[in-house]
């Protein structure tokens, strides 16, 4: 069955006003959060702070990389 362009045209409204009025999910990063990845960014394991700062692993290691972050060998 075929959906008219009028009910097409329907979802694809609801569909944008529920992503507008949906909460920001990006979000910044504290200073709190910066000096926990300086402090122990290389010293300790990425899964353990990515956890406890409530970050993925990539965004912990992306943020490490802008701060110019090495891990230790």
């Amino acid at each position: 069955m075929l959906t008219s362009r009028k009910q097409t045209n329907d979802y694809q409204n609801k569909i944008i006003k529920e992503l507008e009025a949906a909460p920001d999910l990006v979000r910044g990063w504290s200073d709190f959060e910066i000096n926990i990845i300086k402090k122990f960014y290389g010293k300790k394991d990425v899964n353990l702070i990515a956890k406890l700062l409530k970050r993925t692993k990539t965004a912990v290691y992306i943020k490490a990389n802008l701060l110019g972050l090495k891990k230790r060998k």
